[in-house]
C-alpha cells in the first residue's frame, strides 16, 4: 500500500502547467491535441481486433494484435500527459511510457521481420489475374464435367456407375434404361445383385472383392437379368474412379446373346465341317484303293487280250481296245487329280513370309525345261514379298503359270507375266498371258471342278487346275478372278 500510495504522490513535482505557465491558451492546446490523439490511437485497436476476428484467415494476424497492444499504450501516455498538466504523478507518467516501450520494441522487431513476407504476398493485380485464371479452370472443369456426362448419357451402349462398398446403382445412362428396361429411379434404389440371376451372385461378390483392390481395368463376361426377367449374355467392362466421395466402378456392358449365338452356330458347323472332312479322307481313300483295283484290271485284261489275239484281231478290235486303255488311263489321272484336290483341302495352311516372285521363276524355269524349244518371254515384278503357305502357293502358281504355258502353245510369240496390281484398294496379284483366251460368258465356270471351255484334244487336262487354285486362294483369305476374250489371252487375278 505504501508503494501505491508513493507511487502516486507528486513528491512536492510541480505539474506541467507551471511550465506553461498556466497560460490557457496554451493548455487547452495541448489538452486537446493529447485527448483528440489518445482517441484515435484507442479506435484504432478496436477496429483491428474487429477485422482480425472478422478475416482469421488472414497471415499474420498476430502482427495485427501487437500493433494494437502498442497503439493502446502510446494513447495512454498520452492520457498522461493531459493528467500530469494538472497532477504530478510523474512516476506514473513514466510506468505507462515503460510499457509502451516494451510494446513497442517487440513490435518494431516483428514488423522487421515480417516485411520481406509481407512483400512477398501477390498485389491486387496479380490477384485478379490469379482469380481470373482460376476462373478460367473453372469453367473449362465444369465444361469437361458436362462433356463427359454428355458422353456418358449419349453413349450407346450401356453404362453404370456403382458403389464398391454397397453394391448401388450411383448413376445409369439412358441406353441402360432402354436396354433394362428399368426406370432411371428404379435402377437408382438397386444394387448390381439384382440384375443378375442368383446362381451369379457369389462368383459376383467375389469378383467385385477383387477388383476393388485394383484400378486396373477388368472384362468378362456375364448374364444379366432384364426387368421383364429375360436374361441376357453381355460382356462387361470396368474400371475404377472416384464419384464425389465413394470409391466406384465406371461398367460398360454389350449384349452379345447374338453373338454367342453365332459363335455356337459357328462351331456347331466347324464339328460337322470336320466330320464332312473325315468322310472326304474316308471317301479319297476308298477312291484311291477300291476305284484303282478295277481300274487295273480293266487295264490288264485288255492289255493282254489286244497281245494274245493280236493275230485275231481285226483294226476296228484293235481300235475298241486301245480306247478301253486310253479311257483307262484317263480314269486314273482323275483319280489322281481328286486326290490332289482333296489334300489341298485338308492339308495344314502355315503361313511365313516369301518371295512370291520367286516361286514364280522357279516354276517359269521348270516350264522352259521340260519343252526347251518353245519360245516364251517371261516377264516378273521384282521381288513380290507375301506372308502365305509356301506349298500351297507353289501350288498355285503352278497351275496358273502352267495354263498360261499350255494355252500360248500355238503362240509364234508367247508372252507371260506374273506381277501385282490395286485392286478396288487392294493388292492383288496377277498372270497374263497372250495366249487362246476365253469366252468370258462362260468365266463363272473356269473355276469349277471337271469343268472346262477348250476340247481335251487340243488342250490336255482334266479341269481341275484352276479348282485347286481357288480352293488354295480362299484358304488364304482371298479371292480369285479372270478376265479375258478369245483369242486376245487372258489374266488371272488373286488377293491373299
Amino acid at each position: 500500500m505504501e508503494f501505491l500510495k508513493s507511487l502516486f504522490s507528486s513528491h512536492s513535482f510541480m505539474p506541467h502547467g507551471y511550465c506553461y505557465l498556466w497560460n490557457r491558451g496554451l493548455l487547452w492546446l495541448h489538452v486537446t491535441s493529447d485527448v483528440l490523439i489518445a482517441l484515435a490511437y484507442f479506435s484504432i485497436p478496436i477496429a483491428l481486433v474487429y477485422f482480425v476476428r472478422k478475416r482469421r484467415v488472414l497471415p499474420f494476424h498476430w502482427m495485427f494484435l501487437c500493433f494494437g497492444v502498442f497503439i493502446v499504450a502510446c494513447g495512454a501516455t498520452h492520457v498522461m500527459d493531459v493528467w500530469t498538466l494538472w497532477h504530478a504523478n510523474y512516476w506514473v507518467s513514466g510506468i505507462v511510457k515503460a510499457v509502451t516501450a516494451l510494446a513497442s520494441v517487440p513490435t518494431a522487431i516483428l514488423l522487421v521481420q515480417l516485411v520481406p513476407k509481407a512483400i512477398s504476398l501477390p498485389s491486387p493485380e496479380e490477384l485478379e489475374r490469379k482469380n481470373e485464371e482460376l476462373a478460367s479452370v473453372n469453367a473449362a472443369l465444369k465444361q469437361s464435367e458436362e462433356r463427359h456426362r454428355l458422353l456418358f448419357h449419349s453413349n450407346p451402349h450401356p453404362l453404370w456407375v456403382y458403389d464398391i462398398e454397397t453394391l448401388a446403382f450411383l448413376d445409369v445412362n439412358r441406353a441402360a434404361i432402354v436396354a433394362y428396361g428399368y426406370s432411371r429411379e428404379e435402377f437408382l434404389s438397386l444394387t448390381i445383385k439384382e440384375i443378375r440371376p442368383p446362381e451369379d451372385i457369389p462368383p459376383l461378390v467375389a469378383s467385385v472383392a477383387k477388383v476393388s483392390e485394383s484400378s486396373q481395368t477388368t472384362s468378362g463376361i456375364w448374364k444379366h437379368r432384364k426387368k421383364d426377367g429375360a436374361q441376357i449374355d453381355v460382356e462387361i467392362t470396368s474400371h475404377s474412379l472416384k464419384f464425389g466421395e465413394r470409391d466406384a466402378r465406371l461398367v460398360a456392358a454389350t449384349d452379345i446373346t447374338e453373338r454367342l449365338k453365332a459363335e455356337g452356330k459357328l462351331k456347331r458347323q466347324s464339328i460337322a465341317l470336320e466330320a464332312a472332312n473325315k468322310e472326304l479322307e474316308a471317301f479319297s481313300y476308298s477312291v484311291s484303293h477300291d476305284l484303282r483295283a478295277p481300274l487295273r484290271t480293266i487295264e490288264g485284261f485288255s492289255e493282254a487280250l489286244a497281245e494274245d489275239y493280236a493275230d485275231k484281231l481285226d483294226a476296228q478290235a484293235k481300235d475298241y481296245f486301245a480306247r478301253v486303255r486310253a479311257a483307262t488311263t484317263r480314269m486314273g489321272l482323275l483319280i489322281d487329280d481328286l486326290l490332289k484336290l482333296s489334300r489341298v483341302t485338308r492339308a495344314e495352311l502355315r503361313r511365313e513370309r516369301i518371295n512370291l516372285t520367286g516361286i514364280a521363276k522357279s516354276v517359269a524355269s521348270e516350264l522352259q525345261k521340260a519343252e526347251p524349244l518353245r519360245l516364251v518371254e517371261f516377264v516378273f515384278d521384282a521381288d513380290i514379298q507375301v506372308g502365305g503357305d509356301p506349298h500351297l502357293l507353289r501350288i498355285a502358281l503352278d497351275n496358273l503359270l502352267g495354263n498360261a504355258w499350255k494355252y500360248t502353245s500355238k503362240q509364234q510369240r508367247a508372252r507371260i507375266e506374273f506381277g501385282k496390281t490395286e485392286h478396288n484398294g487392294h493388292v492383288a496379284y496377277f498372270v497374263r498371258d497372250n495366249g487362246v483366251g476365253f469366252d468370258p460368258t462362260y468365266s463363272e465356270r473356269l473355276f469349277g471342278a471337271f469343268q472346262r471351255l477348250h476340247d481335251g484334244t487340243e488342250f490336255p487336262g482334266n479341269g481341275v487346275g484352276l479348282a485347286t487354285v481357288q480352293r488354295i486362294i480362299h484358304r488364304h483369305g482371298g479371292r480369285v478372278w479372270a478376265e479375258g476374250a478369245v483369242d486376245r489371252g487372258a489374266t488371272f487375278y488373286f488377293t491373299l
